[in-house]
C-alpha cells in the first residue's frame, strides 16, 4: 500500500538510473572485496549469516547431529578439498530420512555412493523425486551412522562441500559443516527471498544439459552441481546473475529516497533481500497481520506497507506434503469440488473483512495493489498425476487476479 501515487512516480524514475549502474557496482565490489580470489572456490563459501538465512545448522543443535569438526584425520585417509554431494530422501513416520547419498570430486568422478536404510517405517518412497523404490531398498542394511563413519575417510572440516539447496542434504545426513557452496545461491532467482531456481533449469540454461528427465539420480545431480559451481569459478561472481545484476530492490529504492517502508510477513520473504532500511515485522497469523498493518499505516512517517495473508497457504500445507501427496487432513473428494468451497469461502470472507478494516483506517490518497496469488501448486506434484493431468492442474491452480484502488474519500 502506497501513501500517494507520487511515491510510485518518483521511485520509478530513479529505478531506471540505478539499474544502469548495477553491473559496474557488482564488478567494483568484486575488486574491492576482502575475500579470497573471486575465481577460487573459497570465495563462494557461504558466510555464517548466509547459512543461517538458508536453513543450515550452525552448531550441533540436536544430539543426533554430527559436526565435521569432530572428524579426525589420519595418513590413510584420502581427504578431498572439493566435493559435491546429493542425497535422496523418503518420507517415514519421523519425517524425511536418507535413502541414498552420492559424492563426486571436482573431476566429476564418483568417490562415494551408497543406499541407506531409514531408521523408521517408510510411508512414501517419493519415487518420482528420489528414484528410490521398495525393491531398491529391500536388501539394504547400511545405516546412517555407518555412512557417517565412511564419509570420514573422504571429508574433513576443511573440505568444501557443494550442492543444490545443500541444507536439505546436510540435514538428511544429520551433519553440520561450515565450508559449503550452494548452487541455488550461486545462481540466484531474480525474485530473491525464498525463491530458488531448480537444478534442472540451471543445468539446461548454463550447461545445455537435460537432467532429471524421468526421475532424480543423486550421482547425476551431484555432478550437475559440481559442473555449475566450476562454471561459476571460471567466470567470476557476476556470471549467471542475469537481470539480478541489473536490478534493484523496490525497498532499496524507497530507502534511497528516504521513504519509510514496513514489511509484515514471514521471515522467508524478507531474508536475503535488500530491504533498504525497511522495518520488518514477522507474523504468520492473518488476524495478527491485520493488526500490524493497521498499526504501520497509522504511523505518519510510513509511506509503504507490504504484507501477505498466509491462512490459505497453511491450509494447503496441512492437506498435502512436499511431494504433493495427501495427508490425513485432506478431504478425499477435494479435486471434484469447486475452486472455492464453503470453508475457503469463509476464509475469503475474513480476508475481505480485514482488507476493509485496513482500507477504512488508511489515509486519503492511499494506493492499494492487491494480488490474489496462485492456488495450491503442491497438488500438481502428485506421484499418480499424469503429465496431461499435471498441465490441467497447473492451469487451474495458477488462476489469479490483481486489484488496484486509490482511496479518494
Amino acid at each position: 500500500m502506497f501513501d500517494g501515487v507520487d511515491v510510485l512516480l518518483e521511485c520509478s524514475k530513479d529505478l531506471m538510473k540505478q539499474t544502469n549502474t548495477q553491473t559496474k557496482e557488482v564488478n567494483k565490489k568484486i575488486k574491492t572485496d576482502l575475500r579470497p580470489d573471486p575465481r577460487s572456490p573459497s570465495y563462494f563459501i557461504l558466510s555464517e549469516e548466509e547459512r543461517l538465512l538458508n536453513g543450515f545448522f550452525i552448531e550441533k543443535e540436536h544430539p543426533d547431529f554430527v559436526s565435521t569438526t569432530e572428524f579426525k584425520k589420519n595418513q590413510d585417509q584420502n581427504i578431498n578439498h572439493l566435493l559435491a554431494i546429493d542425497c535422496e530422501m523418503c518420507t517415514t513416520t519421523e519425517g524425511l530420512e536418507l535413502t541414498r547419498i552420492s559424492v563426486v570430486d571436482d573431476n566429476l568422478e564418483v568417490v562415494y555412493d551408497s543406499y541407506v536404510k531409514p531408521s523408521n517405517e517408510i510411508l512414501n518412497y517419493n519415487t518420482r523425486w528420489s528414484g528410490i523404490t521398495e525393491d531398491i531398498l529391500q536388501n539394504v542394511t547400511k545405516t546412517l551412522p555407518e555412512v557417517i563413519e565412511e564419509l570420514k575417510n573422504i571429508i574433513c572440516s576443511d573440505t568444501i562441500l557443494i550442492g543444490h539447496s545443500l541444507e536439505n542434504d546436510l540435514n538428511a545426513l544429520k551433519l553440520v559443516h561450515s565450508s559449503v557452496i550452494d548452487t541455488s545461491i550461486l545462481y540466484p532467482h531474480p525474485r530473491g527471498g525464498r525463491y530458488k531456481h531448480a537444478l534442472k533449469f540451471l543445468a539446461l540454461k548454463f550447461l545445455q544439459r537435460t537432467v532429471q528427465e524421468n526421475t532424480h539420480d543423486s550421482i547425476e545431480d551431484a555432478k550437475t552441481a559440481m559442473a555449475l559451481a566450476k562454471l561459476k569459478f571460471e567466470n567470476g561472481p557476476a556470471f549467471g546473475l542475469g537481470n539480478k545484476a541489473n536490478s534493484v530492490s523496490l525497498f532499496s529504492v524507497l530507502g534511497s529516497h528516504g521513504i519509510a517502508a514496513s514489511i509484515v510477513d514471514v521471515p522467508s520473504f524478507y531474508q536475503g533481500r535488500d530491504l533498504g532500511g525497511a522495518s520488518v515485522f514477522s507474523s504468520l497469523a492473518d488476524s495478527h497481520i491485520e493488526e500490524l498493518v493497521i498499526k504501520e499505516i497509522l504511523k505518519p512517517n510510513v509511506k509503504f506497507v507490504w504484507t501477505q495473508f498466509h491462512g490459505l497457504e497453511s491450509r494447503y500445507r496441512s492437506e498435502w506434503d512436499f511431494s504433493g501427496n495427501e495427508t490425513q487432513n485432506r478431504p478425499k473428494d477435494r479435486d471434484s469440488q469447486p475452486l472455492i468451497d464453503d470453508s475457503m469461502g469463509s476464509m475469503f470472507k475474513l480476508w475481505d473483512e480485514s482488507i476493509n478494516k485496513i482500507y477504512k483506517q488508511s489515509p486519503r490518497n492511499t494506493f492499494f495493489i492487491i494480488f490474489s496469488g496462485h492456488g495450491n501448486l503442491l497438488r500438481t506434484k502428485r506421484e499418480d498425476c499424469s503429465l496431461e493431468e499435471m498441465y490441467k492442474l497447473v492451469e487451474r491452480e495458477r488462476r489469479s487476479f490483481a486489484l488496484f484502488a486509490l482511496k479518494d474519500e
